[in-house]
């Protein structure tokens, strides 16, 4: 891509002074037909953590999984980027222990929470971070239980030829309508296959993932189960002021979405009488997470598909920047403003 080829979509300035700007591609999807288009959303990115609801959909929607005793939010933490805070660690730890694995079987390595307050606690019980916080220790966890469930060794879980992720590949292939031999795996950060797709393909997925009735047969009644898990519970898809919990807070069981590192976001609408079934989806070129919280929920607004006056959505429809004295020191702009 050549340099400045995408769009400005957001920009901050401070002192009446542009600061920064945040170039990308965004995209929404009316139930199949493209109604809106910015900068080169057809050309391969990396979605990250946004593929885990794909990932998993085989897990959710197979017979063996949907028979296990999982409570909702056991079930919202497997395809989550959580914090890492007491809570998130107690329903990971909860879902091994009701299928027979610890967390010794992870292979997603270590880091501390991303929950900043949940980190300091950790640091004042003077106890070292593990397997149990990292962000993607849900996902691992439902890799293995799937593995479980079709005989396979635990141990190569992560291995791009590995009965389960051949099985999220042909998975990934049947809802985005392309060849599963065009899915070249790269290495996420959590070890995972990590594959390329485009803004477009992604909006067009997360469209199907909230109104299961356009997805394979086979799929709907997973994706049906994942949607209702992290509506109901979506702390546990990320955590306190965590965007993805913040936009499925602000109106329960309207949206599926989810954020992929380096800037990437996805959401489905599921389609009621005010809207039809909607996918969106957003790549910021420098990877910044604040180039596309404001665009957004500034989007979501403009489409009539929040109010605007939801207390989870405040600080993300609040314009103004502020330092830390709490004194506001400049502007975040949208693209909607021109």
């Amino acid at each position: 891509m050549k340099e400045g080829a995408n769009p400005v979509l957001t920009w901050n300035d401070r002192g009446g002074e542009v600061e920064t700007i945040h170039r990308g591609r965004f995209v929404v999807i009316e139930e199949g037909k493209r109604v809106e288009s910015l900068g080169a959303v057809d050309e391969w990115t990396f979605p990250r953590s946004n593929w885990k609801m794909l990932q998993l959909l085989p897990l959710f929607s197979s017979p063996e999984f949907q028979s296990l005793p999982l409570e909702p939010k056991e079930k919202a933490i497997l395809v989550a980027s959580h914090g890492g805070d007491e809570t998130h660690v107690q329903a990971v730890a909860s879902v091994l222990k009701k299928t027979g694995l610890s967390f010794e079987n992870l292979q997603c390595g270590i880091h501390p929470p991303l929950d900043r307050k949940a980190a300091d606690r950790l640091v004042a019980r003077s106890e070292e971070p593990g397997r149990r916080h990292h962000n993607c220790s849900g996902k691992h966890t439902g890799f293995l239980i799937r593995a479980q469930q079709l005989g396979a060794p635990l141990e190569s879980y992560l291995d791009p030829e590995h009965p389960v992720q051949v099985e999220v590949r042909n998975c990934i292939a049947a809802i985005l309508g392309r060849p599963a031999s065009s899915l070249i795996p790269a290495i996420d950060g959590c070890g995972a296959p990590a594959y390329r797709a485009s803004v477009a393909e992604m909006a067009e997925a997360f469209c199907k993932l909230a109104n299961p009735s356009f997805l394979p047969e086979a799929y709907r009644e997973g994706a049906r189960l994942m949607f209702e898990a992290v509506n109901k519970e979506p702390h546990y898809i990320a955590g306190e002021g965590f965007f993805d919990t913040c936009i499925l807070s602000a109106q329960p069981g309207r949206f599926l979405c989810k954020i992929g590192a380096d800037g990437f976001f996805a959401l489905g609408v599921r389609k009621d009488q005010s809207h039809p079934a909607l996918g969106l989806a957003i790549k910021i070129d420098d990877g910044a997470k604040r180039g596309f919280e404001t665009f957004i929920a500034s989007y979501l607004k403009k489409r009539g598909l929040v109010q605007g006056d939801e207390p989870s959505l405040a600080s993300l429809l609040d314009p103004k920047i502020y330092n830390s004295q709490g004194k506001p020191v400049g502007i975040r702009h949208t693209y909607f403003e021109k």
